[in-house]
């Protein structure tokens, strides 16, 4: 045991690690964090490479090859300095309260009702692969003002270590893919770069790899045999689609690494219906109509945002050679015409709601971005052109008044997560997707734009309200320092006599 503040037991860790001994970490009161007990097990994972060798069959000639059980997959037991993070049972169930009480609201890709059945076992029954998932619900669920920042640090970097010896292993798993999904998100909150960007693509291509984009071809894995193992899948897969899209929010003109839903994909059921582990309905993503009286998820209605993103985002990026510029106006129009529809949906949604767990704020915010990103591009109409059409002048007069409209959307909205940030702990503000910083960095920025034109004491009140609610996302998402380090060379901080 190490006396003194959490600095120095963390000085000393690989001391601990060479003479096998126990870690007791404190905050600078003294009050313990966690114990970190070596028994001089290593993480590594002695297993054969037999798993391995036998997928790699596949992709020799998957024509050969039969679908591999999952059952087939080896599951091998915690090796001990993983249970040491875990830590006791106690530590663990205040890991699946933190993560279901915040996370889930708006990522909800792991089922309560099978966490709870799996916990129930006691941690000595874990397996690796549902350890792995354990340490990264704590790794995402960790508040930056709970642990210090080296430690949250070390319980990534261990998450992502296990991560990577399972794939190089052949352990493919559903848990695997789950907890890659989770370290990616942890890295977008907290700005890590491009990390996050590349952890996007390596988990869709597993993904895939496991047959979650399309289940029409031949698959490495069998079928799932269950509705709730089917459910999981088609919500992890919505989830690395969302973020996907998300991360090319910033970058223009690079791919997106997963392919466009088509026509017979499904969107995740109600929560109400997920939580409770029941069988519940599954719209379309394409439907000519929707049943007023069928409700659709929270999460639904994110998907289909971010399905929409998607669209605008390779429109942004498509190459105006290969398209006459007539056709693309039109697509433009669409494109405009669908995210004011979803958008005026979930606007009237938002404003009959009272519970912030249960508001379609994110699904709007992402459709808001998508607008801001789509009139970015036709709102000023000097770009070189051989040839001027009608058409221009009709979508630039668009764009301009849906900025306007935009930007005074967001501006509401982030009043209300103002409200609610300025009673919340760091437990409930949780509750605020990551991605939320984006789009109100985007906004902020349009905001900044019509300020600087009009001058005008009312827009420099937005800003300051929504640099406000940015500041205070801060306290659990360290990727708000990265947007204010933008906002402050921007120079528009300072414009505003913002301190």
């Amino acid at each position: 045991m190490f006396p003194g503040t959490i600095s120095k037991g963390l000085s000393r860790r690989f001391q601990c690690l060479r003479l096998r001994k126990s870690c007791r970490y404190e905050d600078e009161n003294g009050d313990q964090l966690f114990t970190y007990r070596n028994e001089g097990t290593g993480t590594r994972l002695l297993l054969s490479l037999e798993v391995a060798l036998s997928q790699s069959r596949y992709f020799l000639d998957s024509g050969l090859c039969q679908p591999i059980s999952w059952n087939s997959i080896a599951r091998p037991s915690t090796p001990d300095d993983i249970l040491c993070l875990l830590g006791s049972q106690e530590d663990i169930d205040v890991v699946y309260s933190l993560f279901f009480s915040g996370i889930h609201q708006w990522l909800p890709i792991l089922s309560p009702k099978k966490i709870i059945q799996r916990l129930r076992d006691g941690v000595s029954c874990f397996d690796v692969h549902f350890s792995l998932l354990v340490l990264s619900m704590k790794v995402l669920g960790t508040s930056p003002n709970k642990l210090p920042q080296v430690i949250a640090f070390s319980l990534y970097l261990k998450a992502k270590e296990v991560a990577g010896e399972l794939e190089t292993r052949g352990l493919v798993s559903l848990e695997l893919l789950q907890s890659l999904t989770l370290i990616c998100v942890y890295e977008i909150g907290h700005g890590l770069h491009p990390a996050a960007f590349v952890q996007v693509a390596r988990v869709a291509r597993l993904a895939m790899l496991m047959g979650l984009a399309n289940r029409d071809k031949k698959q490495l894995f069998e079928m799932p045999d269950t509705w709730t193992a089917r459910e999981e899948e088609r919500r992890i897969w919505w989830a690395i689609m969302l973020l996907d899209r998300f991360l090319n929010l910033g970058v223009t003109g690079l791919p997106l690494a997963t392919p466009k839903p088509t026509n017979r994909d499904l969107l995740p059921c109600t929560e109400d219906g997920w939580d409770s582990g029941q069988v519940s309905i599954n719209y379309p993503l394409f439907v000519d109509r929707i049943e007023a009286d069928l409700p659709i998820g929270l999460f639904a209605h994110t998907c289909q945002a971010a399905h929409l993103l998607g669209n605008v985002i390779q429109h942004r990026d498509g190459d105006p050679q290969f398209t006459d510029r007539q056709s693309i106006l039109l697509e433009a129009v669409q494109l405009h015409q669908a995210l004011v529809s979803l958008g005026t949906y979930l606007n009237d949604k938002i404003l009959v709601e009272n519970d912030f767990e249960k508001n379609h704020i994110f699904a709007f915010a992402l459709v808001c971005s998508a607008r801001f990103t789509l009139y970015d591009i036709y709102g000023c109409n000097e770009h070189d052109s051989t040839s001027r059409i009608a058409e221009e002048i009709s979508m630039q007069q668009t764009s301009l008044i849906g900025l306007y409209e935009v930007v005074d959307k967001m501006a509401y909205v982030s009043r209300q997560i103002l409200r609610f940030a300025s009673v919340a702990d760091d437990r409930s503000l949780f509750q605020v997707n990551p991605l939320f910083c984006q789009c109100i960095y985007l906004a902020i920025t349009e905001c900044a734009w019509i300020y600087r034109e009009e001058k005008s004491s009312d827009r420099a009140a937005q800003l300051r309200e929504m640099i406000e609610i940015l500041q205070a996302l801060g306290r659990v998402w360290r990727t708000v320092d990265g947007f204010m380090e933008l906002l402050k060379q921007d120079g528009i901080l300072f414009e505003i006599g913002h301190t």
